[in-house]
C-alpha cells in the first residue's frame, strides 16, 4: 500500500468516526492539506476514485439471482450563485451559476441497491 493510499484510508476512517464535523475540523489543517493534495492530482479523476466501488457493484450484479437489473439515473444541480469567489462554473437552469452531477444507481428488481455505476459532472450551458 502506498503512502497516498494509507492517507486516504486514514481520512476515510476519520470521517466515519466524526461524521458531524466539517472536513477541516475532522482532518486537522495539516492532514486536510495532505488529503486535498492527493485529490488534486491529475490521476485522481472520476474513473479512478470510483473504480473500486464500480468493481464491487459489478460483482454484486453478477452474483445476483434476480431476473432483472435496473439502472436508475438522476441529475443533481449544485447552485453556487452565492459563491462569487468560485471560478470555472457553468450556467444551469438558465442563469444559475453552478454545475450538474449525473448519477446512475444499479438495483435489482426487488429494488435492492447494488451500487453506483456512474457519476458524471457537467458545467451545464457554458
Amino acid at each position: 500500500m502506498t503512502a497516498g493510499q494509507k492517507s486516504l484510508n486514514q481520512a476515510y476512517e476519520l470521517t466515519c468516526e466524526r461524521p458531524t464535523l466539517s472536513f477541516s475540523s475532522c482532518m486537522g489543517n495539516r492532514f486536510r492539506q495532505t488529503v486535498a493534495g492527493l485529490f488534486s492530482r491529475d490521476e485522481m479523476n472520476d474513473s479512478t476514485t470510483l473504480s473500486g466501488h464500480v468493481a464491487a457493484t459489478r460483482a454484486r450484479a453478477q452474483a445476483s439471482d434476480r431476473e432483472y437489473l435496473i439502472a436508475a439515473q438522476d441529475t443533481t444541480d449544485y447552485n453556487y450563485s452565492g459563491q462569487a469567489q468560485m471560478s470555472g462554473l457553468g450556467r444551469i437552469q438558465g442563469k444559475v451559476r453552478g454545475l450538474m452531477q449525473h448519477n446512475v444507481l444499479l438495483m435489482d428488481d426487488g429494488v435492492l441497491p447494488l451500487g453506483v455505476i456512474s457519476i458524471r459532472w457537467s458545467l451545464g450551458d457554458c
